[in-house]
Parts: C-alpha cells; structure tokens; sequence
C-alpha cells in the first residue's frame, strides 16, 4: 500500500470515528455499536471503502 493511499485510510477513519464519538450510547446501540468499538469499524469501513 502506498503512503498517500494509508495517510487517505487513515483520515477517514479518523473522520469517520469522531462522527461515531458524537453519537449518544443509546444512539449507538441503536445502530449495534459499542463506543470501545469505534476506531476499529471505522478504520475497517476506510480499509473498504479507498480500495
């Protein structure tokens, strides 16, 4: 992988986290998420989506 496309990754997931951390904890488990799993389905969400 090359460096531009991890830095890209790596900025959405960041962007993609803080969207999650502003969500309430009822809003998150409306949705199934738990807050200690944020980072990690947000930086699998980047993984999918900039391939």
């Amino acid at each position: 992988m090359s460096i531009a496309r991890s830095f890209n990754t790596w900025r959405t997931a960041q962007r993609t986290a803080t969207q999650l951390r502003r969500l309430s904890n009822r809003e998150l488990a409306d949705v199934g998420i738990q807050r200690e799993a944020i980072y990690e389905i947000a930086l699998k969400s980047a993984r999918n989506s900039t391939i």
